[in-house]
Formats: C-alpha cells, structure tokens, sequence
C-alpha cells in the first residue's frame, strides 16, 4: 500500500511552525522598544507560571493521549479516550482556577518579588483566565497532530500568534503597549484561538462517533489507564519547564541586577528559541510516523539515521543563529544589547533537547514513562543547583552555563538508561562536532561588530551549510527520509 499526502503534511506543519514562530520573532522588536528589561521581566516571569499552571492542569494525560490514541481498536474506544481526557483535564484546570484567583496576591509576590500595584493584580487575572483557555487550544492541537490532520493543525496553530500580533501593532500604531495592554491582548489572541479549537473539537467527535450508538462520554476505567502512563509525565514535563524557564526566576532571586538581568535574558532565550523550528518540526512530522513503526525491524534504523539528520540540520541552523545573534539584536532596543552574547546559551539547549527528545523515542515505544521522567527530573535538579551557585557571581552567563550543563547531563544519562531496553547505536561523533563548532561560532561575537567581522561570519556559515547539504542530499542513509518526504514509502 502506498501511503499519500506525506509531504503535503510535512508543508502544513512546517509553514505553521515557521510562520508561528516568526510572529513571535516580530513581535519582539515592539515589546523591547515600549518594554523596559524590567517590565518585559514581568512579562516572562509571568508566561512563565502560566506554561507551569497549565503543566500541571493537563497532569500528564496529553502524553498519555498521545501514546495510547492509535492503540485503541475502534473509532467508539478513541471517542471515549478523548472525552474522558478532556473533561478530567478541564475539571482540574477550573478547580486550578478558582485556587489562584483566591490567592492571587500571595502568589504574585512570590513570583515577582517587588511591592503589589492595582494593575500587577488586574495583569495576574488576566494571566490566570488566559491560562484556562488557551489550554482548550493547547490540548485540541495536540489532539490534531495525533490524528495527522495537518491541515486543520496548522490552521488553528496560527490563530493565537496572528491574533495577538495584530494586537500588538494596533497598541504601537496607537502608542498604547503597555504592559497592561500586552496581557488583555494575549487574552483575546486566546479567546479567539479557543473558539477556532471548538469547531475543530466538535468535528472531531463527530468523526469519530460513527453510529449512532450512545457512547459515555467519561470512563473511569480508562482515566486510571491513562494514569498509569500521565502521572509519571507529569513531573518530567514540570522538569522540562524547570530547565526551560526556571533561570529567569533564579536571576529574579540571585541576581545582582534582579528584573533587568531577566528581560536581557529572556529575551535572548526568545532569540535562540528559533532552533525550536527545526525541533518542533521533528516532533510534528516525524515523532508519530517512528511511533506507528514501533513494530517494525526498522525501527532502530530509522532512529539512528533520524538522530544523524537532526544533528546536519540542527548543527547548522543553530549555527546561522549563534553566528549572527549580536545583528539580530541591533533591531532591538539598545538596552537589550547585551543578549546577543548569550543568546548561544539558549540555541545550545534548544539543539540538545531535540536530542534529547530523540533519545526518549525509545521509552515511548516502550511505553516506559517513569524513565524518561527520571533523567529529566535529575537534570532539572541540577540545573537549579548550578543556578544557585553560578547566578550570583556570573549573573546571565551563570545561568546559561547551567543549562548547558543540565542538558548534557540530560542527554547522556537517558541515552544509557535507554540503551539497556531498547539498544541504538547512535553516532555521537556528531553531537560533540557540533558542540565544538557552535561553542567557537559563540566566541566569535565577542569581537566587535564589523563588515570584515560579517564577511567572516558569512563565509563560515556557507561552508558549514554547504558541507550539510552535500552530507543530506548525497547520503544513501537518508534515501528512506527522501520518500517519506515525498510520500513514495510503501508499508511492508
């Protein structure tokens, strides 16, 4: 049987991601102009406790929606797994809700630290039912990339960035961008994601509702199934988030500087989470096609070679960041200059937990989720302990260099601990070329910004991607990637 519409799914996704993230990208030069560092710390620390609210809301059952969707038998079996996660999710997060409004004045001293005004309050409220409802979109995103309707993910995908871009131009045009404003606009760019999600939703019940047989809309027995795999998840996931976004928090707490120290930061991390294109692409694409080979002989072989194609790609695309992310930021605010100096630090994560996501492939096959939990757990563990020793002294660089570390450490304990139930020999002779030339291509932008420094610059990047593109396009290692790429590879 010869599978069809591949690539065109492979478009889809990849103009969503590209797309998506690049709104993101061009929303950065306005908030960094009508933002000070201080205020734009406010903002990040704040998405930053709404990725962990919502973390905890879904309580791990996305990933065990996402493992256990294509094992069910009949289409009446999918539609009770879906609304049965649905509605314990959402009964969670309205729970959540009500417990944060409550206690919102205790928590927003926490998270910020600095005296409470009327508007900080107002801004959490509307943090908080930004954070309910744009759960709705996250989840039902998730939902279409399982199902591969990849045409209706990347629809939905951009609503919320489009939406809350063309906020964001109104409020420069109108001189009205305000930290206040930015928040009310998330919450609509949300409200009008949601309302996309529901239409999808709603299709999606009735795709899968094919007779006209009353189906339980919950199910315990299948809620304690999806446990059993969700609950291990949950504290890998909140470990993800600690490594992602816990050193803003700790320079907010450690740091010399406090809230100018997280708004440079943040938004070099911003910067250099373009990598994440090339990340989220392979989750999308990828990801549920080794999955659905998960029988196959092949499988390991697909493995090696996709963990060989990530680290061409990857290495040269977070090279191009890394080489020219001091030019990035001459569009920014001046008082932002300091970030293209460590935006290396955050491309260099990004590139190791593609890897590392990779690796973990094996344990989703295997359906072993307490051992990916384990590794990330332990690497966020010193992640905050590397914070909590090099923040004070080397303030921005500290916490770069501690999730670094922390991803390495990630990286190389879950490869052993997967290698002892399901064995592939990855090439690591790669990831530590890579390593090498990215951390020397991070030197260079300590020199001063010069037309010769440029030319330099771009002469290293096309060699690097020229050697990539030859590696890629002449190796017969990924001819198989080639016809899935082009929707040519025959199931046998």
């Amino acid at each position: 049987m010869v599978k069809t519409g591949l690539f065109r799914k492979i478009l889809h996704y990849s103009f969503a991601t590209l797309v998506s993230k690049g709104l993101v990208f061009l929303i950065l030069p306005f908030l960094t102009y009508y933002l000070l560092p201080s205020q734009y710390a406010i903002y990040s620390l704040l998405m930053f406790f709404a990725a962990l609210m919502s973390m905890f809301y879904q309580f791990g059952l996305q990933q065990s929606l996402m493992t256990l969707y294509h094992r069910q038998h009949t289409e009446a079996e999918k539609f009770k797994l879906v609304t049965t996660i649905y509605i314990a999710i959402f009964s969670i997060a309205t729970l959540g809700t009500v417990v944060l409004l409550i206690w919102r004045q205790s928590l927003l001293k926490f998270i910020l630290h600095i005296p409470l005004t009327p508007q900080l309050e107002q801004i959490f409220i509307l943090t908080v039912f930004f954070i309910i409802i744009d759960l709705f979109t996250a989840v039902t995103l998730i939902l279409l990339n399982i199902r591969q309707d990849s045409r209706r993910f990347s629809y939905l995908a951009l609503t919320k960035n489009l939406v809350f871009f063309l906020l964001i131009i109104l409020g420069a045009v109108t001189q009205r961008l305000s930290l206040f404003y930015l928040f009310a606009s998330l919450l609509v760019a949300a409200i009008c994601s949601a309302l996309h999600a529901t239409n999808y939703f709603g299709k999606i019940l009735k795709e899968l509702k094919t007779s006209e047989q009353k189906i339980k809309l919950f199910s315990l027995p299948i809620l304690k199934e999806v446990l059993r795999f969700g609950i291990y998840m949950l504290p890998a996931t909140f470990a993800v988030l600690i490594l992602q976004s816990s050193d803003r928090y700790m320079l907010n707490l450690l740091s010399p500087n406090k809230l100018q120290d997280v708004g440079i930061y943040a938004a070099a991390y911003k910067i250099g989470m373009l990598m994440s294109l090339l990340t989220s692409i392979f989750d999308l694409v990828f990801f549920p096609y080794i999955l659905q080979q998960a029988e196959s002989g092949r499988v390991k072989i697909m493995l090696r070679r996709l963990f060989l194609l990530y680290n061409i790609l990857g290495g040269a695309i977070a090279l191009l960041i890394i080489l020219f992310s001091s030019e990035i930021f001459l569009i920014l605010d001046s008082n932002y200059a300091l970030g293209g100096k460590i935006v290396f630090f955050s491309v260099i994560s990004m590139f190791l937990r593609g890897i590392f996501n990779l690796i973990n492939l094996g344990f989703y096959i295997l359906k072993r989720s307490r051992s990916i939990a384990l590794g990330v757990v332990l690497g966020a563990f010193i992640n905050l302990l590397l914070n909590y020793f090099l923040i004070p002294k080397w303030g921005m660089f500290g916490a770069g260099f501690a999730s670094i570390l922390a991803y390495m450490f990630i990286v190389f304990f879950n490869y052993a601990a997967v290698q002892k139930a399901f064995p592939v020999q990855y090439n690591f002779w790669f990831l530590a070329a890579n390593i090498v030339i990215l951390a020397f291509s991070a030197w260079i932008n300590y020199f001063q910004i010069s037309w010769q420094l440029l030319l330099i610059k771009v002469a290293i990047a096309l060699v690097i991607c020229g050697i990539s593109g030859v590696l890629i396009m002449r190796s017969p290692k990924f001819e198989k990637f080639k016809e899935i790429l082009l929707g040519k590879e025959i199931e046998r």
